[in-house]
């Protein structure tokens, strides 16, 4: 009898367990597994496996009632271990780690709440220790450490100077580092050697004058980030955009042109607000609209065109909003719609 009550209980739990657990297999149209795992009354509950459509390990990823959580693995075609990490809730938390194709370390760090915290580290290809970086709640904090391919140290305590490179060992940037953040005259470059850009730091922050240069080695900026004139090219020579800066904040005109010459968009400011008309003109030449600016709000007349130059809307704003009689014209040049807004309204 006890045996009996014994089998009927092991019987009832398996069917229990059955109806609660149950595996899940998705193939990909070839045949293949796409991905697989076990669900817990419905939802995804343990170690999930996901493949390529040939049939190659991609990630395999831990779950808790939907949640990731726990280890997550993620492969090389070759099946070796390209990151390491886990979730907690679906947050990323803890340790991270990433590897080179060949095996070797490129990056170790720490994530708390999804945000990277404590010392990261990148390494060199070779397994060298390249910097060691702090973070705090996801903020750069500073650099502490840098070494270079031969690991001399270049870095340290935050102080000397930086290195970084390309995944080809090309120079990327260069510059000094002082308490652990960029300090006076750095310079970057393009993966084909040439200069990318160049200027000045004070604690992390670009002063002074930068240039800045297309791979082609054509001017792209020059940039005065307190007091004067900003100008960006495009690359066939073509002004793209020009106006001044007085103590870090935009002032006057500033003139935005398309690829072919042809003016943009002129622009006015007055301590970082649009201020006074700002005019915007179509490719071709033709005016497309006309708005008074006050304070940073469109503030007075507006006037709006089509493409061919015929008229499209006439109004007026007042603090950010339409106010008073606005028309509307069809593109045939009649008079379509007409009436008057109050706040907005």
């Amino acid at each position: 009898m006890k045996k009996a009550v014994l089998s009927f209980i092991i019987l009832l739990n398996f069917a229990l367990y059955s109806q609660e657990y149950s595996d899940y297999v998705l193939n990909y149209q070839n045949g293949n597994k796409k991905e697989e795992g076990v669900l817990h009354l419905g939802l995804k509950d343990g170690t999930w496996k996901y493949y390529s459509p040939d049939g190659k390990i991609m990630a395999e990823v831990d779950f808790y009632k939907d949640m990731l959580h726990g280890a997550n693995i993620v492969y090389y075609p070759d099946g070796k271990v390209k990151e390491e990490y886990n979730y907690w809730a679906n947050e990323r938390h803890g340790s991270f780690y990433e590897n080179y194709k060949n095996g070797k370390p490129s990056l170790k760090g720490f994530y708390h709440s999804n945000l990277k915290d404590s010392i990261w580290q990148t390494y060199y290809e070779n397994g060298n220790l390249q910097t060691e970086v702090l973070y705090k709640k996801g903020l750069f904090i500073k650099v502490l450490n840098n070494y270079d391919l031969t690991g001399k140290q270049t870095v340290k305590d935050g102080n000397g100077l930086m290195t970084n490179y390309f995944s080809n060992l090309k120079i990327q940037s260069q510059g000094n580092l002082e308490d652990g953040l960029e300090q006076g005259l750095w310079t970057f470059y393009h993966e084909n050697g040439l200069k990318a850009s160049e200027g000045n730091f004070d604690k992390a922050k670009q002063v002074g004058k930068w240039e800045e240069w297309y791979e082609s080695g054509k001017k792209k900026s020059e940039l005065n980030y307190e007091t004067g004139l900003n100008i960006y090219w495009y690359e066939s020579g073509n002004k793209e955009m020009e106006g001044s800066l007085i103590n870090s904040k935009r002032e006057n005109t500033w003139t935005y042109w398309y690829a072919n010459g042809q003016v943009r968009s002129v622009n006015n400011y007055v301590n970082d607000l649009r201020h006074g008309l700002q005019t915007k003109y179509y490719e071709n030449g033709n005016k497309q609209s006309e708005i008074y600016y006050k304070n940073g709000l469109k503030d007075g007349e507006a006037y709006f065109w089509f493409e061919d130059g015929k008229k499209d809307i006439d109004g007026n704003f007042k603090n950010d909003l339409q106010d008073g009689l606005w028309t509307y014209w069809r593109t045939d040049g009649s008079k379509g719609n007409e009436g008057n807004f109050v706040k907005g309204k």
